[in-house]
C-alpha cells in the first residue's frame, strides 16, 4: 500500500527491488507478445496464400466484373490479379519458389502491422519483434538470394500497393453476402481468407497488447535504476506517484 511504502527503511533496496521485478514482468509480457506476433505472421501467411490463389483464378479467365456487384470492388479485385502477378515476378527476381514469395509478403505485412499498433515502443521490443520475423523469413527462403534484401523488397511493396485494402475488402466479402458469389473455388478462397483472418486480428491485438505492456515495464525498471538513490532515501513518493500512472496495456494501471 502507499501507507507501506512509505514507511520502507532505508536498508531496504527498493529500488533495486522494483527493478528486478519489472524486468521479470516485462520479460514474460515480452515472450507472449512475441508468440502471437508468430502466431499473427502465421495467419497472415494463410490469408496472403488464399489472396495470391484468388488472383490467380482471376487470371485464368474468371471476371470480377461479374463476380461482385460494384465497380469499386471490381477494381480492387483486379488489383488481385497484378498481386498474383508480382509474387510470381519476385520470386522469379529473387530466385525462390513462389511460396517463399508468399510468405516474405506476409512477413513483411505481418511486421508493418504490428509495429504500427505499438506506442512509444523502446528500441529493444521493436528489435524482438522484427527478429522474430526475421527468423522466420530466413527460415522460410532457402534460396541464395538475400533474405533481408527481399524482405525489404516485400515491405516496400506492402507499403505503396495497398495490400492491406485487399486484404480488407476480400474479408468483407467473405462476410457479405450482398457480395455475388459464382464458383466453389472463389467461395472457398474468400472464406479461407475471412477465416484466417478473423484469427490474425485476434492474434495481432494480443501482441500489440502484451508488447506494449512490455515496454511499458521495462522503463519502470530503467526509472527504477536511474532514480534508485532518491527512491531508497524515502521510498521514492514521487516514483510511487509515477508508477502509480503508468499505463498497463492489460487493463488499469501498473500501480504497486
Amino acid at each position: 500500500s502507499r501507507n507501506a511504502i512509505s514507511s520502507t527503511g532505508t536498508s531496504i533496496n527498493y529500488a533495486e527491488s522494483m527493478r528486478a521485478s519489472a524486468l521479470t514482468q516485462s520479460d514474460n509480457a515480452l515472450s507472449q507478445g512475441l508468440t502471437h506476433t508468430k502466431h499473427f505472421s502465421e495467419q497472415v501467411t494463410n490469408t496472403v496464400r488464399s489472396l495470391y490463389e484468388l488472383g490467380k483464378s482471376m487470371g485464368h479467365g474468371q471476371s470480377s466484373d461479374e463476380s461482385y456487384g460494384n465497380s469499386e470492388s471490381s477494381q480492387k479485385y483486379q488489383g488481385l490479379e497484378s498481386f498474383a502477378q508480382h509474387v510470381d515476378d519476385f520470386a522469379k527476381s529473387h530466385n525462390m519458389s513462389t511460396d517463399q514469395a508468399v510468405r516474405l509478403t506476409a512477413q513483411a505485412y505481418a511486421k508493418g502491422e504490428v509495429t504500427a499498433g505499438l506506442s512509444s515502443p523502446i528500441p529493444m521490443i521493436k528489435a524482438s519483434v522484427n527478429g522474430t520475423l526475421g527468423v522466420h523469413a530466413a527460415r522460410d527462403n532457402t534460396s541464395s538470394a538475400s533474405t533481408q534484401q527481399a524482405l525489404s523488397d516485400s515491405e516496400r511493396y506492402s507499403e505503396n500497393h495497398s495490400l492491406k485494402d485487399m486484404v480488407d475488402l476480400v474479408n468483407r466479402a467473405s462476410h457479405d453476402t450482398s457480395f455475388k458469389q459464382h464458383n466453389d473455388i472463389s467461395d472457398r478462397l474468400t472464406s479461407n481468407i475471412g477465416n484466417s483472418y478473423d484469427k490474425a486480428l485476434s492474434m495481432r491485438t494480443e501482441a500489440v497488447a502484451n508488447l506494449n505492456e512490455a515496454s511499458s515495464l521495462r522503463k519502470v525498471a530503467s526509472y527504477s535504476q536511474e532514480h534508485a538513490a532518491s527512491i531508497n532515501t524515502n521510498a521514492g513518493q514521487s516514483f510511487v506517484n509515477w508508477l502509480q500512472a503508468q499505463p498497463n496495456h492489460g487493463g488499469g494501471r501498473l500501480g504497486i
